[in-house]
């Protein structure tokens, strides 16, 4: 069976994801977040200690205040992004595995069970993916290639 009928659903809880989700909230749109970890997993699971973003704090207003050309740490935004988390309506532990086109909006197949919307959002960013360029596979065997 699935579920009622969703205004959107947003797919990832990073801060894409949770952008998102605040801006969706301004604007009044019932919506939920699916998370197939905890809300910023891969800041938690994937970053190394000493990264920091790669733009300053003015470009980052989602993130709270901060001074406008600091670059926080992973240990900062994490802690950022646990805040913006509790006020989404998120549901972590809920992997998306289908997306299919319906007669008014989508189904999404999760873990969870199915949930039809009128619209998704996709956030769950494009560093996950290793892409290697075509060019990568002419290059000589002795110079390593790490992605």
């Amino acid at each position: 069976m699935v579920a009622d009928m969703n205004d959107c659903v947003v797919v990832g809880a990073g801060p894409a994801g949770l952008a998102a989700s605040a801006a969706l909230t301004i604007r009044g749109i019932h919506h939920v977040v699916l998370e197939r970890g905890c809300a910023g997993h891969t800041w938690r699971t994937q970053r190394w200690d000493g990264l920091h973003v790669n733009n300053p704090g003015w470009m980052n207003p989602m993130l709270g205040e901060q001074p406008p050309h600091t670059y926080l740490t992973a240990a900062e935004v994490v802690e950022r992004l646990e805040k913006l988390a509790a006020c989404a309506p998120i549901r972590e532990q809920t992997t998306v595995t289908a997306l299919s086109p319906a007669s008014t909006g989508w189904v999404l197949k999760t873990t969870d069970g199915p949930l039809r919307t009128r619209t998704v959002i996709v956030a769950t960013g494009g560093e996950n993916v290793p892409r290697t360029p075509a060019l990568a596979r002419q290059l000589p065997a002795r110079i390593a290639q790490l992605h």
